[in-house]
C-alpha cells in the first residue's frame, strides 16, 4: 500500500468565505511543481524546456503514487507544437528589442497542459503586461469544437486572472 504525507493549515479569518478553485488546491500544487523544475534547470545550468522534456512520462498506463493513473500523452509533441506556436526560437530577438525600449520581457512554461506565456515589464513602475499566451493540449476526439475552446479560454483567462488581480502568497516563475 502506499502512503503519503502532507501538512495542512487552518487559519480563522473575517474574509469572504470561498471554495475550490478549479480543483482543490491543483494550483498551488501545480505552481509548487513548476517552480521546483525552474529552480532545478537554473541550478544545474539548464533549459527549463529540456529539464521539463526529460522527465515528460513516456511508457503508458502510468499509475502514479496517489490513486491516478495516466493511460495515454505525447507530451514531447503538445510541448513542441507549443513552442512552435508561441515562436521560442525568437524569444531571444524579442527580448532584445524590448531591451531597447527599457522593458524586461520574459518567458514562463507550464506543464500541465503545455502553456507558455510571454510578458514584459517596465522596471520602473512595475506595470505588466502579457504579450503572448500560447495553449497546447492533447483533447482527445473533439465532438464540440467551440465547447473546448470557451473553455480552454474560460481556464486561461480565469488563471491570468487568478495571477494579475488575486493578492496571492504564489510567485510567477519567469525566466528574463
Amino acid at each position: 500500500m502506499v502512503a503519503f504525507y502532507g501538512t495542512v493549515r487552518a487559519v480563522h479569518t473575517d474574509t469572504v468565505p470561498v471554495d475550490a478553485y478549479r480543483g482543490a488546491g491543483l494550483p498551488e500544487a501545480t505552481y509548487r511543481v513548476e517552480r521546483m523544475l525552474e529552480t532545478a534547470a537554473r541550478e544545474m545550468g539548464m533549459d527549463p524546456a529540456a529539464l521539463r522534456r526529460k522527465n515528460f512520462i513516456r511508457e503508458f498506463p502510468y499509475q502514479t503514487q496517489v490513486i491516478l493513473q495516466y493511460d495515454s500523452g505525447d507530451y514531447v509533441e503538445i510541448l513542441d507544437k507549443a513552442e512552435a506556436a508561441a515562436d521560442v526560437k525568437g524569444f531571444a530577438g524579442r527580448k532584445s528589442e524590448a531591451a531597447k525600449r527599457g522593458k524586461l520581457r520574459g518567458i514562463g512554461y507550464s506543464t500541465s497542459g503545455a502553456l507558455i506565456c510571454e510578458v514584459e515589464v517596465d522596471p520602473d513602475t512595475g506595470e505588466t503586461e502579457i504579450v503572448q499566451f500560447t495553449a497546447a493540449d492533447d483533447f482527445g476526439t473533439i465532438i464540440d469544437p467551440m465547447i473546448v475552446a470557451g473553455q480552454v479560454h474560460g481556464g486561461v483567462a480565469q488563471g491570468i486572472g487568478r495571477r494579475c488581480t488575486n493578492r496571492s502568497s504564489m510567485t510567477t516563475t519567469v525566466s528574463f
